[in-house]
């Protein structure tokens, strides 16, 4: 009699058993582009709380991991309420979840003494484009990846920023700075792609997506060729045996005047789409010899990094006309230079009767306050140029005397 009743209250006890044992299926979707394929459930990972939910599920994507076991034992919170939440949460407000993952579903079962919740998850980036995401802690940190993208002409850069201002991760106006500071990759602006994961919060990714002027295998055929070209200006033309000096300077803005032609920005406007990226080009300036005043400024400022001298492409007006020149430094203080005005030519074609051979040194090593006279500029963005006679007498006295010649080696 006792063996039965004890029989029949465990055949209730286990058939109570199975009606705890809920199974819940669920998912979580995101916008869908592609599923990957990968994935495992090799470690079952244990939770308590809330937040280690939702880390768990964020290590899962981090892995790139497809299928993932969880188990919350003695937990704390509502599971019916946690499970949907942290999976909406890492799927649309963490930065890696909404920018890689495509759905999350999940199946959870009552066991005797835990939840155990079984995730699927699907990508919309592959594990490659995850490991790429790039951590950047400030806005000189982005800078400096946005330069490294464009010098090595990548097409693609995603970073990841634990504090964003807008006004600070500006893509496109960090872009247009950058542009200048690598005349080996300049070849026209590069159209820009933003896109931010998630809409809202201090921490998010940002994914640029590039689109240069032209093929990228030729456009790094042009760059090479702009460096090999530059550095035998070096030789062609003598230049002094000490770099980051006077002479040094003086022998770029002298050398750059001799061979290359300045083309009138109207005359960018061209039948031919590549013609226009060129001569705003140091390419224009070194390989084909003739160039924009942006073209020049490139140029000098690549012959400047080449010799080791500071040099910026200063954005401005001349005349009332958008103009760009360079700001050099030397002996610890910055001085104006602006090789496309400095140029033989654009005496000659500026000047009635002028037939020049020479460089023009009028722009040559200037003040703030000389420079002013004839070009605008925001001050605020460039470093202080001031009035200094000592150089504007050497190279006074040297054009005077005609060491300041070029002798082609």
């Amino acid at each position: 009699m006792y063996i039965k009743l004890a029989a029949a209250l465990l055949c209730v006890s286990l058939l109570s058993g199975c009606a705890l044992m809920l199974n819940r299926d669920y998912m979580i979707v995101s916008s869908h582009l592609e599923q990957r394929g990968d994935g495992g459930t090799d470690n079952v990972k244990t939770v308590e709380n809330y937040t280690a939910l939702k880390n768990v599920i964020l290590l899962l994507v981090q892995s790139g991991d497809t299928e993932g076991v969880i188990h919350m034992t003695n937990y704390s919170g509502d599971v019916s309420r946690d499970l949907p939440k942290a999976c909406l949460d890492v799927t649309k407000e963490s930065p890696l979840g909404a920018y890689a993952v495509d759905y999350i579903w999940y199946k959870d079962a009552r066991m005797l003494s835990y939840y155990e919740v079984k995730l699927s998850i699907s990508y919309r980036r592959t594990l490659q484009q995850i490991e790429e995401i790039v951590p950047v802690s400030s806005p000189r940190s982005f800078y400096e990846e946005v330069e490294k993208c464009l010098a090595g002409f990548s097409q693609r850069l995603v970073v990841q920023t634990p504090y964003y201002i807008e006004s600070d991760y500006d893509v496109k106006k960090v872009l247009s700075e950058v542009y200048y500071t690598v005349p080996d990759a300049a070849f026209g602006m590069p159209k820009v792609t933003v896109t931010v994961y998630p809409d809202s919060g201090w921490r998010r990714i940002i994914e640029v997506e590039l689109e240069y002027s032209d093929n990228i295998s030729l456009l790094r055929g042009k760059s090479l060729a702009l460096d090999k070209r530059a550095r035998e200006i070096f030789i062609e033309y003598k230049a002094p045996a000490s770099p980051k000096t006077y002479s040094t300077a003086l022998f770029l803005f002298n050398a750059l005047s001799s061979f290359a032609r300045v083309a009138e920005p109207k005359d960018a406007v061209a039948e031919e789409p590549a013609l226009p990226a060129d001569e705003m080009s140091a390419y224009g300036a070194l390989i084909k010899g003739r160039a924009t005043d942006e073209g020049f400024a490139l140029a000098y400022k690549k012959l400047c990094d080449i010799a080791g001298i500071e040099c910026i492409v200063v954005d401005g007006r001349y005349e009332n006309n958008a103009h760009k020149w360079n700001i050099i430094r030397l002996d610890g203080r910055y001085y104006h230079v602006d090789p496309a005005l400095g140029s033989a030519e654009y005496r000659n074609m500026t000047q009635a009767g002028a037939s020049d051979q020479k460089p023009y040194y009028e722009f040559f090593l200037l003040s703030d306050k000389e420079i002013s006279l004839t070009h605008k500029w925001n001050m605020s963005n460039y470093p202080s140029c001031e009035e200094s006679s000592e150089y504007r007498e050497m190279a006074a006295s040297a054009l005077e005397d005609g060491s300041v010649d070029q002798n082609r080696g």
